[in-house]
């Protein structure tokens, strides 16, 4: 039986430079992401951008709008902001904040090789951005679907928007890679 030292040099034997490359980015960016995933600053400032944001986007569409708009809770490495009104009560917590899917987005658009620098931080941005306004309008839908239609909330919550989330991810990164250059 192989030892895994000579299955990895086997393994690597086949790898172009690219995919090395693309590997080990990979890996470095992983582990940057596990020494940032739990920095509270982060996080609050996200959950606190999303519930004003998707306060203002209730009020703006709809005559339901949250009669309050309260940080919550913050400890270490939670934080959470209410929205509600006499009918709806929604928490926006450390765990809707998407830091999770912006930082992945961007990890493989910087990680993929032969494409500018440019082009990397342009997508980088423009699909953040996307996916944070995507977030905030998910906020909303779902204060609005907790105010009007409860039934649906949990559907939507945990199944419905979260494959919205991942598809439009998957759209940035087909878009981004179909005019590499």
């Amino acid at each position: 039986m192989l030892n895994i030292g000579s299955r990895l040099r086997k393994i690597n034997a086949y790898l172009s430079a690219d995919h090395k490359r693309f590997f080990t980015r990979g890996f470095i960016g992983l582990l940057i992401w596990f020494l940032l995933s739990d920095l509270f600053f982060i996080h609050d400032f996200l959950v606190s951008s999303l519930a004003v944001n998707a306060a203002g986007v209730i009020e703006f569409f709809s005559e339901v709008a949250p009669t309050q708009l309260t940080n919550s809770f913050a400890h270490q490495n939670y934080c959470s902001w209410d929205l509600k009104d006499s009918r709806a009560w929604i928490r926006i917590g450390s765990n809707c904040d998407g830091w999770e899917l912006y930082y992945l987005y961007s990890l493989f658009i910087f990680i993929f090789p032969g494409i500018r620098l440019e082009r990397k931080f342009f997508f980088a941005v423009i699909g953040t951005l996307t996916l944070y306004f995507f977030n905030v309008l998910r906020i909303a839908g779902l204060f609005f679907l907790e105010h009007s239609y409860p039934i649906w909330f949990g559907i939507f919550h945990k199944v419905i928007f979260q494959v919205l989330a991942y598809l439009i991810m998957f759209g940035l990164w087909i878009i981004y890679l179909t005019g590499r250059k």
